[in-house]
């Protein structure tokens, strides 16, 4: 635990941001995991059934949110991933600058101490956005395959919805 906490010392404001990125993508997992997984249990014939049920209830609106809301977020999830290796990668930058300025400006006896806060901001920050963009890409792969699945099962039931909502027309 310590060793986690010095990373974070010597991260400095980086690596709360690559936190913050990190909170926010998981925030995004666990909904669309409840979302796809759970709510709709990826059975695009239930899904169906319940958009068919808000069509016959003339609760058109509802009915086309919920069709939307499969995808929804889940795009995030790769911009996220971005964020906190781009944040990973500035502080490299940052701290890979400060090693060069202690080599350039200190004195013989501090130089030493400085080349590693700045080498150590550099790795550290390199290595806790890349431990928060893999996953976050891991999972914006797996959502967006699950995501893309249902979909598709989804369009091979909208010609039935179009007949419904034909014959729901004429009916009333």
């Amino acid at each position: 635990m310590g060793g986690i906490k010095q990373a974070f010392a010597t991260g400095g404001i980086w690596m709360y941001l690559i936190l913050g990125v990190s909170i926010l993508a998981m925030g995004v997992v666990i909904e669309r995991f409840v979302f796809i997984f759970f709510r709709y249990n990826i059975n695009a014939h239930a899904f169906m059934a319940q958009i068919q049920k808000l069509v016959m209830a003339n609760n058109i609106d509802r009915a086309i949110k919920l069709c939307n809301a499969v995808m929804k977020r889940t795009p995030t999830l790769a911009a996220l991933a971005n964020i906190a290796t781009l944040l990973g990668l500035l502080g490299t930058i940052l701290g890979l600058i400060d090693a060069f300025q202690a080599l350039e400006t200190a004195t013989p006896d501090k130089r030493q101490e400085m080349l590693a806060r700045g080498i150590s901001l550099a790795m550290n920050t390199t290595a806790f956005g890349l431990i928060v963009a893999i996953p976050t890409l891991f999972a914006h792969m797996l959502l967006s395959s699950m995501s893309r699945k249902i979909v598709e099962d989804i369009e091979q039931y909208a010609v039935k919805l179009g007949n419904l909502l034909v014959s729901r027309t004429k009916g009333g």
